[in-house]
């Protein structure tokens, strides 16, 4: 079975092997683990035949949510036709429809990312370029209440990249709203202050290099909080995941190019428990999960510690930990975020047996004019035990036009690799219009 990749915190056999990405953009192809003795053509059949049926069981699900909202929008004159209070639509973030009595409420929400790339990369004597257009996000997603406005739910689908995988599908019940919350599904870990920070809501065109290299992600699991993405002033979140992430992966046997045994799951045949666990404050209303400062305001800042740890409940020798520290400020359109990074990895036969696998650092700051113009910088470091530090260091211009929902980013700078001695400089410049409503 495959394990979910991660560049730090991993056992050494791993860590060996694995890269930085220099475009820490969403995976576009899913992970695949096949019997050895399969054909070299089986991986692109195999795609195109799972594939197929994945985006077609999709596309069902996208239409029976658009006949299910179109049929509610319609509901309410046929109420209101026999004396009943008509239920309240608008749009508040998002497209809604909400019941008379709040017992119940949908919302439609969307993000467009489309983006072009250029990479320069230093391969030795001579250079390689590389450049394309491409969509990294294109996500729907229905969220709302049910029954209560203290039992939530979301709903998103990630139609990016090239094919489509569910990204979040969870309840949240509010127990004690705003003191005890549990949230059971399939979301993001608590873990780093960057990744709880929704791609839409970033400076620049995406995550620092450190956010894929200790391995933050979606999974299934629980989670006991306290309204952990409302910012309040004392945060806490804990959760128990499978320690597996959200992509699908290939798991069985494949014969001739046909699918013998098995199939596409994000589920392990082992249970092997990771924990997370997030505390934090934060001072003055910040919304501490929102980058660049474009409501302006007095001193607001934010800081928090995480930690996670994958046991070795599958005995496979393949624990690890990690843990964080990140912060945001913010004052009168300045803003700055960052986050130290800390990893372990298991080295003998107990989870007990860990060792330094590395460690990470970034840190981002920048200024908004008049509401709309903003420019920042970001230095990055991952500073693996068992392969090459890299170094990223960009700048980026934003236009906001409205907000974080339509905005244009360009960013551009270097990735600075350590290879044997030797420093190797690529260069990439990123340009992204997100549409979002």
């Amino acid at each position: 079975m495959c394990k979910e990749t991660s560049q730090i915190g991993r056992s050494r056999s791993s860590a060996t092997s694995s890269t930085v990405r220099h475009d820490n953009s969403v995976p576009v192809t899913p992970r695949m683990c096949v019997n050895s003795s399969a054909n070299p053509w089986m991986g692109r059949r195999l795609w195109k035949e799972s594939m197929g049926r994945f985006a077609a069981v999709s596309t069902r699900i996208m239409l029976a949510l658009g006949l299910l909202t179109a049929l509610m929008i319609d509901a309410p004159a046929a109420r209101a036709s026999d004396g009943a209070a008509p239920s309240l639509t608008g749009y508040d973030g998002g497209f809604f429809l909400r019941g008379a009595d709040d017992a119940f409420k949908i919302r439609l929400k969307g993000r467009l990312q489309t983006r072009f790339t250029f990479m320069s990369e230093d391969a030795g004597p001579d250079r390689e370029a590389d450049y394309a257009v491409s969509i990294p996000r294109a996500r729907l997603r229905v969220d709302g209440h049910a029954f209560s406005p203290a039992l939530q739910y979301v709903f998103q689908m990630e139609l990016g990249g090239g094919f489509t995988y569910l990204r979040d599908y969870y309840v949240d019940a509010g127990l004690l709203p705003g003191v005890l919350h549990l949230q059971v599904g399939q979301f993001r870990r608590p873990f780093s202050r960057q990744h709880l920070t929704s791609s839409g809501s970033q400076e620049f065109v995406d995550r620092a290099i450190t956010d894929r290299a200790f391995g933050a992600g979606r999974d299934l699991g629980l989670m006991l909080h306290n309204d952990l993405w409302g910012s309040p002033t004392f945060e806490w979140a804990v959760g128990l995941f499978n320690g597996f992430g959200d992509r699908p992966t290939f798991s069985g046997e494949v014969t001739n190019g046909t699918i013998t045994r098995g199939g596409w799951s994000n589920v392990p045949d082992k249970f092997k428990p990771m924990a997370v666990v997030r505390v934090g404050y934060n001072y003055g209303g910040i919304r501490g999960y929102r980058e660049a400062d474009l409501e302006g305001g007095g001193l607001r800042f934010a800081l928090g510690l995480s930690g996670k740890a994958a046991f070795n409940a599958a005995s496979d020798d393949d624990s690890f930990a990690s843990a964080e520290v990140d912060y945001a400020l913010k004052y009168r359109g300045f803003a700055t975020t960052g986050a130290f990074y800390f990893g372990t990895e298991q080295t003998g036969g107990r989870f007990a047996d860990q060792a330094y696998a590395g460690l990470g650092m970034h840190a981002q700051a920048g200024y908004v004019f008049s509401r709309r113009y903003q420019i920042s910088a970001r230095y990055a470091l991952v500073a693996p035990r068992w392969d090459d530090n890299v170094h990223e260091v960009l700048g980026v211009l934003g236009v906001y036009f409205f907000g974080h929902d339509v905005k244009l980013q360009i960013d551009g700078g270097a990735l600075l690799r350590e290879e044997l001695g030797v420093t190797r400089t690529d260069g990439r410049v990123r340009a992204q219009l997100q549409f979002q409503f």
